[in-house]
């Protein structure tokens, strides 16, 4: 898929097959994260891809016992009434940083190279922001035990999986200006 095509038709998916996301697959998504430009070409990402039930479900557990009410009926109400804060996608993907200069824009471009890789794989993504600068002390004691330290704080994340419907294919708006 060409670039300008991927940039027009990506759309953010909220319903996933119960199919898991093939290894090569995911490695080629976590490889074009990587690849994003940086601040100062730092580099300094942690990109972490959760695919195991256990480790997304104590997640999610742990996203839920520190939501406020609002945001848990939000998140049950466009769920048919269950908790799952990245929509029941396999594959959940956590980007972090423990850089000080640009790290959210740094975490951004990853996500959105990955998403795009996603698309060009016949995959679906959404953008998650449930876990950004997190405090959640579960939360982090998880993301302790995958091996990440306790200085990295999280920037976005990126449910990824095959799409179980098509997404609503709407114009984009937004002001571009031209000043020359």
């Amino acid at each position: 898929m060409n670039v300008d095509k991927a940039i027009r038709t990506r759309r953010s998916v909220r319903e996933y097959k119960d199919l898991p996301v093939e290894d090569e697959k995911l490695r080629q998504i976590l490889l074009a994260g990587t690849y994003a430009p940086s601040a100062m070409n730092n580099q300094n990402r942690i990109i972490v891809a959760i695919t195991g039930e256990t480790a997304k479900e104590k997640l999610n557990a742990a996203v839920e016992a520190e939501a406020s009410e609002e945001t848990r009926k939000r998140i049950c109400a466009r769920n048919g009434g269950v908790f799952d804060f990245f929509y029941g996608a396999p594959a959940l993907i956590a980007v972090l940083s423990t850089d000080v200069l640009y790290p959210e824009a740094d975490c951004a471009t990853a996500i959105e190279n990955m998403a795009l890789a996603a698309l060009d794989l016949n995959l679906g993504s959404c953008w998650i922001n449930q876990l950004t600068r997190t405090q959640n002390a579960k939360v982090k004691s998880i993301f302790k035990r995958f091996g990440v330290s306790e200085d990295a704080v999280i920037y976005g994340c990126l449910a990824v999986g095959y799409a179980a419907t098509e997404p609503e294919k709407k114009d984009k708006g937004g002001k571009v200006i031209i000043v020359r």
